[in-house]
């Protein structure tokens, strides 16, 4: 038996968890996030969740090249990224449990378990253990914490009195061949594992913006004794007024001694950080740019907010 499929309940109840809680804390941020993204950005995210050189994704509604459009189609490109319909895909999701997504979709559309047969018709979508190692196994869906149960039975007179027992109005749950069953299952698993890591990305670069941008306005400690020890440093290279007559034994004496404070300053650059910020022209804006540009150049590039642009990716912001 296939070890991802004997897993696939847990994993679907896990992954539905996670998405419900992430939801509950920041999705009212990530709804803004992903408003104020245009196309093109939205598409890189949408890239770059996918990983994958190049990325397996869908990208029209005609695009048939991957075999996940039978049990996904609604993740492609082009559609997630032209409009807002992630965001309703996002909060159905996130907020209606999984009995109720098996039943109905976003808005007018199927649930899982109606679009899977449909597929199965119309898209011959099958599942690849539907011979012999299923035979006699019902997925028993319920509106329960526990959601799913796999029973086999130990011939084909209880299987069918199994099913028509809840094919029947006297229960509350229903049942589908686990061969079936289990094509559900996987639609579910999959799209809360791609809203899940789509929501997880969109929340890991606004994270990292503003981490930048906290490193850029932060203040530079600036310890005293070191300070003080730089400036006086510093200070032995002014260039004094000459006298009008000068000997060669002082010009000797001077460049003596701004040869021994050319080379203090070298090596304390060379050991102490802050002296060789303090040195550089616009010291503090200089240092703070580059901790920044190295903070951004880690996620926000994949959305592309450069630096020039932060001012607009900021006045989206509010205090979270």
């Amino acid at each position: 038996m296939d070890p991802f499929a004997a897993t696939l309940p847990e994993k679907a109840r896990a992954l539905h968890g996670d998405l419900a809680r992430n939801f509950r804390q920041d999705g009212a941020r990530f709804e803004q996030l992903w408003r104020c993204l245009d196309k093109n950005k939205r598409a890189r995210v949408f890239l770059s969740t996918a990983g994958g050189n190049p990325p397996k994704v869908l990208i029209s509604p005609q695009d048939t090249r991957l075999e996940i459009y039978k049990i996904i189609p609604g993740l492609k490109l082009q559609e997630i990224s032209d409009d807002n319909r992630l965001l309703d895909l996002m909060r159905y999701r996130a907020e209606c449990s999984l009995w109720e997504q098996y039943n109905k979709g976003v808005g007018d559309k199927p649930g899982d378990a109606a679009f899977n047969e449909q597929s199965m018709k119309v898209n011959s979508l099958h599942n690849s253990h539907r011979a012999n190692p299923l035979r006699y196994w019902l997925n028993i869906f319920s509106n329960d914490e526990e959601y799913i149960k796999r029973i086999q039975y130990p011939n084909r007179m209880k299987y069918e009195e199994t099913r028509a027992l809840y094919s029947g109005s006297a229960t509350t749950g229903t049942c589908l061949p686990r061969s079936t069953g289990d094509l559900v299952l996987r639609r579910q698993h999959h799209m809360l594992q791609s809203v899940n890591a789509l929501f997880v990305n969109i929340m890991v670069v606004e994270a990292a913006y503003r981490r930048a941008k906290a490193v850029t306005a932060a203040p530079i400690a600036t310890p005293t004794g070191r300070a003080e020890e730089a400036m006086k440093l510093f200070s032995a290279l002014r260039i004094a007024y000459l006298p009008d007559r000068i000997s060669v034994q002082d010009v000797f004496e001077n460049v003596i001694q701004q040869k021994e404070s050319y080379e203090d300053i070298l090596y304390l650059c060379r050991t102490d950080p802050f002296v060789l910020a303090l040195s550089a022209h616009g010291m503090s804006r200089d240092r703070n740019w580059c901790q920044t540009t190295r903070a951004r150049t880690c996620l926000l590039p994949q959305i592309g907010i450069s630096a020039s642009q932060s001012s607009t990716w900021s006045t989206t912001r509010s205090p979270v």
